[in-house]
């Protein structure tokens, strides 16, 4: 059984885009996440997944924020097109206070922004609407703040947009120049995040029964490697010299990879596992060599030969001498060797 994906969502958030799932019957059957009480969190995802019979297993910790995909069968495949965590944007006091209009935040300084601002701007007194989630200008907040100063498209406002030390919340103020009293109020603004992976999250492993097997070149063998940075699958052929012939170089090749995936070898050479370390997509490794004891193509590495008796030669004493002479057919017994002068 190995690990074939994860996702997580932070308690109470919801799910958006579509998740793909390569079944053991073969077929690719896409799922529509956000489905009330079917697809719209991990735990009536995990449900609707298990009850669909595709060969692979979905498991939800406790809280319903953690959720992993295994499968026994080595071409199963989940990914995802466009899947991101949605939980609403605080937007705290559209009411002045002082000089305050108001604050907006976020759960973390690169979600992406939905929905609208309405203003009243402190230059003229005129009601302006902002739509959010506008690419570089009011997707995220630091752009958002930025709009608000310079040649930003909102600077004309007679406001002016604060933002924190992390990035995570704007505080709306008037500017000294403003003629008018401005305010700032929310309409249906989400702050839209991609679901967190389970980085560390064990993906499987492949034995060998000795250090320096060699990895038999079979297509059968080869890997199916899902980067949790890119979220591309690559094929890895097994058994090429010098980069997958033995789990130490194939280790090399997938930590030089660009796959957000770590390949640890353990300290007896024989048990390589495989780890997402970094990437925002679930990453996955998967082949019919994983979580399985390798059947490698020779006992010893290729041009390695040891312990290997090719036959012997005995002398009468030890301090006899081997002439160049004669016919040494080997194995052999024995041959008494003249004795020195």
């Amino acid at each position: 059984m190995g690990v074939v994906g994860a996702m997580a969502l932070d308690a109470g958030d919801t799910l958006s885009g579509t998740l793909n799932v390569v079944g053991s019957d073969g077929a690719s059957h896409n799922i529509s996440l956000g489905t009330a009480n079917a697809t719209d969190n991990l735990t009536n995802l995990a449900s609707t997944i298990n009850g669909a019979g595709y060969g692979v297993t979905a498991s939800v910790n406790q809280d319903g924020t953690a959720l992993t995909f295994t499968s026994a069968d080595a071409n199963v495949v989940v990914s995802g097109t466009n899947i991101a965590e949605n939980t609403a944007a605080t937007s705290s006091n559209v009411t002045i206070q002082g000089s305050n209009l108001g604050t907006l935040s976020v759960g973390g300084a690169s979600d992406t922004l939905t929905g609208k601002l309405n203003v009243i701007s402190g230059a003229d007194g005129s009601a302006q609407t902002i739509t959010l989630g506008t690419t570089n200008s009011t997707d995220t907040l630091v752009n958002l703040a930025a709009s608000f100063s310079g040649t930003g498209a909102n600077a004309g406002l007679g406001i002016t947009a604060a933002l924190s030390n992390n990035n995570t919340t704007i505080t709306f103020s008037k500017a000294s120049s403003a003629a008018f009293t401005p305010s700032v109020a929310s309409s249906n603004v989400m702050d839209v995040a991609a679901p967190a992976i389970g980085i560390g999250s064990t993906l499987g492993s492949i034995s060998v029964a000795s250090a320096g097997d060699t990895l038999a070149q079979s297509a059968a063998d080869n890997l199916t490697i899902k980067s949790g940075l890119t979220g591309v699958q690559t094929t890895i052929t097994m058994g090429t010299a010098g980069s997958t012939d033995t789990l130490a170089n194939l280790a090399a090749t997938i930590n030089k990879g660009t796959y957000g995936i770590t390949a640890t070898l353990d300290n007896t050479g024989t048990d390589l596992t495989f780890t997402q370390t970094a990437g925002t997509q679930a990453a996955g490794v998967s082949g019919a060599a994983m979580d399985t004891t390798y059947s490698s193509s020779a006992t010893n590495p290729i041009g390695v030969v040891t312990s290997t008796t090719l036959g012997s030669i005995t002398l009468a004493s030890a301090n006899d001498t081997v002439t160049t002479t004669g016919n040494w057919n080997l194995p052999a017994t024995s041959r008494a060797a003249a004795a020195p002068p």
